[in-house]
């Protein structure tokens, strides 16, 4: 599997956890306010990549690509 930058963090949340943070700023919000939902805790794409292959017993060639490696990509999201 060709890949970019793995030490990139991101903050990944469960899809559940979106919807009721959407569900309470409908009925608690105030109009006009922003509001960021997220879990709070980045890890690295790598640790997210090890995780998701730790699932499967198939045996995955993981490469970094410099042609994936962005030159713009924030390394905190």
């Amino acid at each position: 599997m060709l890949v970019g930058n793995l030490q990139a963090k991101r903050d990944y949340t469960d899809v559940r956890d979106v919807v009721r943070g959407y569900w309470l700023s409908l009925e608690k919000g105030e109009p006009g306010e922003v509001y960021n939902i997220v879990a709070g805790t980045a890890v690295t794409i790598e640790e997210m990549l090890q995780t998701l292959l730790s699932f499967t017993d198939a045996e995955i060639e993981i490469e970094v690509d410099p042609i994936r490696l962005r030159p713009s990509n924030a390394e905190i999201l």
